[in-house]
């Protein structure tokens, strides 16, 4: 008798004929109705931005630059990502290219961004539960879709609706990890979907070149191995070979931007971003500092699985980079890896493979972080530690239907689906209390375009923005709304790599000059006569501002003479801040538009 592939014994083995066999419309429809109980709150999400949102929303920082690069796209060249640091961007523009559709057919409105990041989650939540429907039968997605579940409960809806690449990417990554297990299982056909998804993480988000693309490699391994194995060696080559003609045309399509940018300018983002990163001038982290942010989230209490823990106050970095949490959930990956191979499953020993080398390439990313390893950049290692959740509950699930293969298995079934049911409850009820994505910043906005609008006026000639880093947030923000109003929004040189080339003025008329300050900056540019204010919004009053400004002033007046530790200063920076009580994401309590009267055009 032929062996059985992993696929075939899950559809004989008698332990799951209580999902499957069972003749009830329940569990008939038992796969849709999981579905659509993990997939409802994201079309609840989207339907309140439609209804509640619609053209109210007005974005700042990173997503009004997202914006801006979607709205160029067919008429403006898009080769690279979203700026990241320095003068390098992240590197392609496949997110863009991918929101842009949608912006297209909602008539270039704003949550057009907000809905394309909603498709893209709910793509990877369905593409992570039918492949584990297809390796380990609809047990295994059951679980699978628990722990989604129990994510993007954590993770919040606001999260799921972002357009920001560190928070797009985050679910996409779990899809990685499953299509890297189902290549590594025999699957053909996943190499092409892989090849795409990976290509988005790499170039949606830098970090993920060390995490998606080994991945990738990972699964092409072990696919190319079991077909080389397999008996039939001319269909499996036939197979392999229309499946990875199919992946490198994929492949040539996605990069081909980034491929033309590497060409066409010198130096390319490409080298810049090497450079970058052989140069670390920000200095590393450790393969420890790596070890303790993985396996933290293994811990009793998981962040994923409860709730986030406030990041280091001044360098915003997760605890774990200086503490250790004992990984007590990663240890019950070892019984729970016995149960699989003693029940002779290859699908779920290569998953647990695939963990490994997944967690272990996250140990080196992080390690090789530049500079501040962010709170808010590593909302990824969640995933890992959900998909350690996933292999726990199946490896358990089969434990229990083996024992009791009467009860067992169908009592289980009706655990985990009123589980989802309460899961999806709460995720439904998180999109409909979601509001306004950024809302107070978008607020803020709302204050300030009016009267910048009725200030340019319209007529020829650009209008060129200045700012700092203080104020950039809504310098990006208030050249998406002059764009929206058919104004030309232009930035000065420095500013290319921000904005992009075709926003930079190089030469003409200037119609007007904008100054944005924000914070301490406001004060000084008020006493300045060339500067006419035309806009300002405060989170607290102008005097108690003052008074915060004078008690950081003698902060440093101490410092300085010495009378006051590091320690001290801090604590009492750290006390006077508190007290400006900034609004929103980009942290501004103050933000003015000024009008630079200076005459030079």
């Amino acid at each position: 008798m032929a062996e059985l592939s992993d696929a075939d014994q899950v559809r004989v083995d008698p332990s799951n004929a209580d999902v499957t066999a069972d003749k009830t419309w329940f569990h008939r429809h038992l796969v849709h109705i999981a579905l659509a109980l993990a997939l409802l709150p994201l079309v609840v999400s989207a339907i309140t931005l439609v209804v509640d949102v619609g053209n109210s929303y007005l974005p700042t920082s990173d997503r009004a630059l997202t914006e801006l690069h979607v709205r160029d796209v067919g008429h403006h060249a898009v080769l690279v990502g979203l700026y990241s640091r320095a003068d390098w961007s992240h590197p392609g523009p496949i997110q863009f290219y991918l929101l842009a559709p949608i912006y297209w057919v909602t008539g270039g409105a704003s949550i057009a961004m907000n809905l394309g990041s909603l498709l893209i989650n709910g793509a990877a939540i369905a593409g992570m539960a039918l492949i584990a429907r297809r390796r380990g039968g609809t047990r295994l997605m059951l679980c699978t879709l628990i722990g989604c579940g129990l994510l993007t409960r954590t993770l919040s809806a606001e999260f799921i609706r972002d357009p920001w690449n560190n928070f797009i990417t985050v679910l996409p990554f779990g899809l990685m990890v499953f299509l890297a297990w189902t290549l590594a299982c025999g699957d053909t056909w996943a190499l092409p979907v892989a090849a795409l998804v990976a290509s988005f993480l790499a170039e949606t988000h830098v970090g993920f070149v060390a995490l998606a693309l080994p991945l990738l490699a990972w699964g092409l391994a072990w696919l190319m191995i079991l077909r080389w194995r397999s008996g039939d060696h001319r269909t499996s080559r036939s197979e392999l070979i229309r499946s990875g003609l199919c992946s490198v045309a994929l492949l040539a399509l996605v990069w081909l931007p980034t491929l033309v940018d590497v060409v066409v300018h010198g130096p390319s983002n490409a080298t810049k971003i090497v450079r970058w990163f052989r140069q670390a001038e920000g200095g590393t982290h450790t393969l420890a500092q790596g070890w303790r942010i993985i396996s933290g989230q293994f811990a009793l209490r998981p962040e994923w699985m409860t709730r986030p823990r406030a990041p280091f106050f001044l360098t915003g970095e997760p605890i774990y980079v200086a503490r250790a949490s004992t990984p007590w959930f990663l240890l019950l990956l070892v019984p729970a890896a016995w149960v699989l191979w003693r029940r002779h499953r290859g699908d779920g020993w290569r998953l647990v493979l695939t963990l490994g080398i997944a967690m272990a390439l996250g140990i080196l990313a992080v390690a090789r972080t530049v500079g501040p390893a962010f709170d808010y950049r590593l909302r990824w290692t969640w995933v890992l530690a959900m998909v350690g959740f996933v292999v726990i509950a199946w490896a358990g699930w089969l434990e229990v239907a083996d024992r009791w293969p009467k009860a067992g298995g169908r009592w289980l079934t009706g655990v985990t689906v009123t589980v989802l049911l309460v899961l999806s409850a709460a995720n439904v009820v998180s999109g409909l209390r979601a509001g306004t994505p950024e809302a107070e910043d978008s607020a803020t906005l709302g204050e300030l375009t009016p009267a910048v609008l009725r200030a340019v006026g319209r007529g020829p000639g650009d209008v060129v923005l200045t700012d700092s880093a203080t104020g950039s947030p809504f310098t990006r923000g208030l050249v998406l709304q002059l764009e929206r109003h058919g104004i030309e929004a232009r930035v000065p040189p420095v500013r290319a790599e921000l904005f992009g080339a075709n926003r930079v003025h190089r030469k003409g008329h200037i119609r007007a000059r904008l100054v944005v300050a924000a914070n301490a900056e406001v004060a000084a540019a008020v006493k300045q006569p060339r500067l006419r204010l035309l806009a300002r919004s405060d989170s607290i009053s102008v005097q108690k501002q003052a008074e915060v400004a004078a008690r950081l002033a003698a902060l440093d007046a101490e410092r300085k003479a010495g009378r006051l530790t590091t320690a001290g200063y801090l604590f009492g920076i750290g006390g006077a801040q508190r007290l400006l009580r900034p609004r929103g994401l980009s942290g501004v309590y103050a933000v003015a538009v000024f009008l630079d009267e200076s005459g030079d055009r």
